[in-house]
């Protein structure tokens, strides 16, 4: 039996009915503040704490426990938890979630959020939760916004002003200089946030400017402050750079890689929430300056160069003249005279010129001059004496003639001594000079031989006393020839074979009267002379026998030294005088001794000093006379040595052995001492170096003083320049008045 369609309809209703009114219901509760549609909008003041109170609209349907979940809120600059408590929670207590809480009888449930993470600025979304058991879960979007509580940032010291010095090593890094300010908020009752720090303007920079990331790197509380420019953003791993209300912040800076100049530089601090005020900028001045050893290397160079171009090339150009004064000098031939004094003392000051002419600071080059000065005379009359012996050799004169020409120029020579003449002395040379070069004239040849020759007949004639000779024969043959002279001065022979002829016989007379004491010798030259009558076989008797004489231990032959005092000791370039000397007075008189042997000279020079090697020195020179006279130069212990060479070389006429030559060594040394010409030259360079201390000293003090240390950022290149012109002002300033001092004490020279 079917149902009616009214019940049917009536039964599916209330099924409807019923499964209506068991669904779950919302929660009836929201928060009371402003929303824009569906977000909750809050703001966060500058404790981070935010009151809201969840209202529920009705007992009946409200649940009496719900849990409460906030999420994280999000925004800008990351994601940050927010606290979810009782508004009525004690301070301290920590955040839950969920959060459980009662429905209270007035359906309303204070809330306190907790943001104080939330950054300043933007804004940070956020969802909070309400669940209760058999309740649909209400979701609500919350948009947090922090309050501006806006603070004035004040800095301390203010202005900084430094200098730095940059490293002596080019290619070390500068040396760093740190400074540290204080920052605080004015008031102490606000928290300063997202300090920063920029670069407002810089008035003065050398070139290359200043920037905060090339030449500075800050701290914030001694943590490095990296970028900041820039306020670091969550996450980002790099601390926050904040203020808490009350306390300060230090903010240290270390400059690097700057440029030697001044910099005028303001630096802007601001924190995100600080107005902007003048109290925010500090005024930073840098003087960087290079390292004082370059300033004073630029100021000694300039000493230095000063003085190498005004003294060391003017010693240098004026040390050529003088060489080349010195080598004209020796061209005038005094290199080929004999050792004689005064040849040998001219090479000596040549040399001795020559030396401090090469000193490396010539000081005095006009004393020097002026030696050179004081020689020429005597280098001129001895240059006239060498061109004459030149002339006289080239004539080729008989040997007779010749033998009196030279002694005559000997004579003129040994006149001279060890200085320069004066005017009257080389007038009285010159006179003599002029004489012996009218032998030259075949005209007046005769005549001057004649005379010279006449003077030495009566020397002899005089000397000669015919009662002191012993033996008959030779007082006989001696006799005629004194008659035979004296008649001869009497009468001048005619033609120059008669005047030889005259002067042979006043050559045995000679030789005879010499040996007049000597009986055995007499009577071998009277047995020479009667068998022979030959002269030349007679001076070979003479010579003969003189060397034999010489051989003896009687005839006491030694070399006579200089002075061997320490006191009284030589001096380098000295001119010294060594003798061979003899006891026998035959020797001393035989014209062997005197002129038929040649000396061959040894002086061994030895000088030991701590501070060098042991050195020696050797000179040979040779003379055609049993003396001579050397120059030493330098200090030292000197030896001689001598051996007598004859000029022969045959069989002795006597029967004797002939010995080739004679040695003799001297029994001491002589000590020579420095010269003490060179002692006044060293005063003179010493007192050269001291003034020139004295000038680089007082050109360092006062060029360190006025352009360095006076300026902060020394450095540029109109720096150096200026204290380079320093220097070298200085320096010449010396110079010039040392010059004007000099030129004020210097004698006139004679025209």
């Amino acid at each position: 039996m079917s149902r009616p369609m009214g019940t049917k309809a009536l039964w599916c209703g209330g099924l409807i009915l019923a499964a209506v009114a068991f669904a779950a219901e919302p929660i009836p509760c929201s928060l009371d503040v402003a929303s824009e549609g569906t977000d909750v909008l809050l703001s966060v003041p500058s404790d981070g704490n935010v009151d809201v109170n969840l209202v529920c609209s009705s007992a009946k349907t409200t649940p009496g426990t719900l849990e409460l979940v906030l999420s994280a809120f999000t925004g800008d600059e990351g994601s940050f938890a927010v606290g979810l408590l009782p508004a009525q929670a004690e301070a301290g207590t920590k955040p839950q979630q969920p959060l459980r809480v009662t429905a209270p009888r007035t359906m309303l449930i204070p809330l306190r959020l907790t943001a104080s993470s939330l950054p300043l600025t933007g804004k940070y979304t956020g969802r909070l939760t309400m669940v209760a058991e058999g309740r649909d879960p209400v979701i609500r979007k919350i948009v947090l916004t922090r309050e501006a509580q806006r603070g004035t940032l004040v800095i301390s010291p203010q202005p900084v002003n430094l200098t730095v010095a940059r490293p002596f090593l080019f290619w070390k890094p500068m040396q760093e200089t740190t400074f540290s300010v204080a920052l605080r908020e004015k008031s102490g009752k606000v928290r300063l946030e997202g300090i920063t720090a920029r670069l407002e303007s810089v008035a003065k920079a050398p070139e290359g400017g200043f920037g905060l990331e090339r030449n500075a790197s800050f701290t914030f509380n001694g943590a490095a402050a990296e970028r900041i420019e820039e306020t670091p953003e969550a996450g980002s791993g790099r601390p926050a750079r904040d203020i808490p209300a009350g306390s300060q912040a230090v903010v240290a800076a270390t400059l690097k890689n700057l440029k030697a100049g001044e910099y005028d530089a303001v630096l802007h601090f601001q924190a995100a929430n600080s107005n902007d005020d003048d109290a925010q900028k500090l005024t930073l001045t840098v003087q960087a300056r290079d390292p004082w050893g370059w300033a004073l290397m630029v100021l000694a160079l300039a000493l230095v160069i000063s003085f190498a171009t005004t003294k060391l090339l003017d010693s240098h150009r004026r040390r050529a003249v003088l060489l080349m004064r010195i080598r004209e000098l020796r061209a005038k031939g005094i290199e080929s005279e004999p050792h004689s004094v005064p040849v040998v003392w001219a090479r000596s000051v040549l040399r001795q010129t020559e030396k401090l002419s090469r000193r490396f600071l010539l000081t005095s080059p006009d004393r020097i001059d002026a030696r050179i000065e004081n020689l020429e005379p005597a280098l001129d009359l001895l240059s006239r004496i060498s061109g004459l012996r030149s002339k006289l050799k080239e004539a080729r004169l008989d040997p007779w003639i010749n033998r009196r020409t030279a002694a005559k120029l000997d004579h003129i020579v040994g006149s001279m001594g060890a200085f320069t003449p004066n005017e009257a002395k080389r007038a009285e040379i010159g006179k003599g000079l002029d004489e012996l070069e009218e032998w030259l004239v075949p005209s007046k040849r005769e005549e001057c031989y004649w005379e010279d020759l006449s003077k030495a007949i009566d020397a002899q004639l005089r000397d000669t006393d015919l009662d002191a000779v012993q033996d008959a024969d030779a007082k006989t043959i001696m006799q005629g020839f004194a008659n035979s002279l004296d008649l001869a001065l009497k009468t001048t022979p005619a033609g120059l074979k008669a005047k030889f002829e005259a002067e042979k016989q006043y050559a045995a007379l000679k030789i005879l009267w010499e040996r007049h004491a000597e009986s055995h010798e007499l009577e071998l030259a009277v047995l020479r002379w009667n068998e022979t009558g030959d002269i030349h076989k007679l001076f070979d008797l003479a010579d003969d026998q003189t060397w034999e004489r010489m051989h003896r231990a009687e005839a006491g032959l030694e070399i006579d030294m200089p002075s061997t005092d320490p006191a009284n000791a030589a001096e380098a370039f000295d001119v010294l005088h060594f003798e061979v000397k003899t006891a026998d007075p035959l020797v001393q008189k035989a014209y062997l001794f005197q002129h038929g042997v040649e000396y061959h000279w040894r002086f061994e020079l030895s000088r030991r000093r701590w501070w060098e090697w042991p050195t020696w020195l050797v000179l040979e020179p040779r003379s055609a006379e049993p003396r001579i006279v050397q120059y030493v130069p330098r200090s030292a212990k000197l030896k001689a040595s001598v051996r007598a060479v004859p000029a022969w070389r045959r069989e002795s006429t006597t029967g004797a052995e002939a010995k080739a030559e004679l040695a003799l060594t001297a029994d001491r040394e002589s000590l020579i001492r420095s010269s003490s010409d060179f002692a006044g030259y060293k005063k003179f360079q010493t007192a050269e170096i001291i003034s020139w201390l004295l000038a680089a000293g007082l050109a360092l003090t006062t060029g360190m003083a006025t352009f360095y240390f006076k300026s902060g950022a020394f450095g540029s290149v109109q720096d150096y320049l200026t204290m380079f012109a320093w220097g070298t002002s200085i320096d010449q300033a010396k110079t010039i008045f040392q010059s004007a001092q000099d030129a004020s004490k210097a004698p006139e020279k004679k025209s």
